[in-house]
């Protein structure tokens, strides 16, 4: 039995069973246990899944387990604390560390977990929110037994490695990679500034230009999950062009920005859309099936394509006007070599803004 079934029956034998939440790379083996377990839900963000959470021990007096990345814990905070705290709501988080801290000295891991990976004990001690670390040696029946919820939240953070690896193969749908999409929209915007969603979407970018020797002074919104396209509706409000590499379970994460999208023109909205939070372990999105050019549509997008191959990317990015959405179908999966950006961020930064500010090319 794997690390993450253990877990799940332990919590089935104090009647936890419902589970939702956002997936995590730590947790993956725990998420892809979950897939064909009843009474499981992926979340569009981790404050839905607070509040999924409540409405289940609103509706049967029994707890929910929430899982998600520790970064994720800046979304519940609010649910948590001005819904779950008040109403007297038991649940148990099941958090994954990333930057963990270890006797004083924090692992290496990616800058945007840097500040997060230090605060996130001190943070829910703050919260009120009691907890246990969880390791590769940690007992799990003990574990569960002393963070079992009574009428307030309480936390399992848990460490890499101390599920196991996930073993769930990502599935390609017989569609074009993402790396195809992502390179051939890079070619047909040409010098155009891009804003690219957080994880593989980034580091492929990343990758593209290091290949073609382009200088890389895109906008790698390497942390803040879902807030890409905000960030490219700010700078399509100051009147510049810009394209947003957008990701679906991104987009799914804060879906109302797309009706600020859809009333500013010139900005290009392509939402990779591959029914997959690809980055951490290939688990679906809260709504694999949802078609983001239906909800463009809806929303006042003035020119809206979903295609599945790259000339259909070419032809829908030179013949569209206006607020546009190109919505690419395409596949899981990464190859295997993939790096990550070499720059800082405070060096992606500075190429970004001044690449922004320089004369438009001839």
């Amino acid at each position: 039995m794997s690390r993450a079934d253990e877990l799940l029956d332990a919590l089935e034998a104090f009647d936890i069973t419902a589970a939702y939440g956002v997936p995590d790379s730590l947790l993956a083996a725990l998420t892809h246990a979950l897939h064909n377990r009843p009474g499981h839900m992926v979340a569009p963000n981790e404050g839905a899944a607070i509040g999924l959470a409540v409405g289940h021990y609103l509706s049967t007096a029994r707890p929910a387990m929430v899982y998600m990345q520790n970064s994720g814990l800046g979304n519940a905070v609010n649910p948590l604390v001005s819904l779950a705290r008040v109403y007297e709501v038991p649940m148990l988080l099941v958090i994954g560390w990333r930057g963990e801290v270890m006797a004083g000295v924090q692992m290496p891991d990616e800058p945007q977990h840097q500040q997060m990976g230090q605060i996130t004990l001190r943070l829910l001690e703050l919260l009120e929110i009691p907890y246990v670390e969880m390791d590769r040696t940690s007992d799990v029946q003990a574990v569960v037994a002393a963070v079992v919820p009574e009428a307030h939240p309480t936390a399992l953070v848990v460490r890499k490695g101390a599920l196991g690896a996930a073993t769930r193969a990502p599935d390609n749908r017989g569609l074009m990679s993402r790396e195809e999409a992502i390179a051939a929209v890079l070619s047909v915007c040409g010098q155009m500034p891009v804003v690219a969603t957080t994880g593989n979407t980034s580091r492929e970018v990343s990758l593209l230009r290091d290949q073609r020797g382009e200088h890389n002074a895109d906008f790698l919104n390497v942390g803040g999950m879902g807030h890409a396209l905000a960030v490219a509706v700010g700078i399509a409000d100051s009147g510049r062009q810009v394209v947003c590499l957008d990701g679906d379970g991104a987009a799914l994460m804060h879906l109302g920005t797309l009706a600020l999208a859809a009333s500013r023109p010139g900005l290009i909205h392509v939402v990779l859309n591959n029914g997959a939070h690809d980055s951490v372990g290939a688990q679906p999105t809260a709504a694999p099936e949802t078609r983001f050019a239906e909800v463009a549509r809806a929303l006042g997008y003035d020119t809206v394509t979903t295609v599945t191959d790259v000339p259909g990317i070419a032809h829908a990015v030179r013949t569209a006007r206006g607020s546009i959405m190109v919505e690419v179908l395409c596949g899981c999966g990464v190859r295997p070599d993939l790096g990550r950006p070499t720059q800082t961020p405070r060096q992606t930064r500075a190429a970004f803004m001044a690449k922004l500010t320089a004369p438009a090319a001839p």
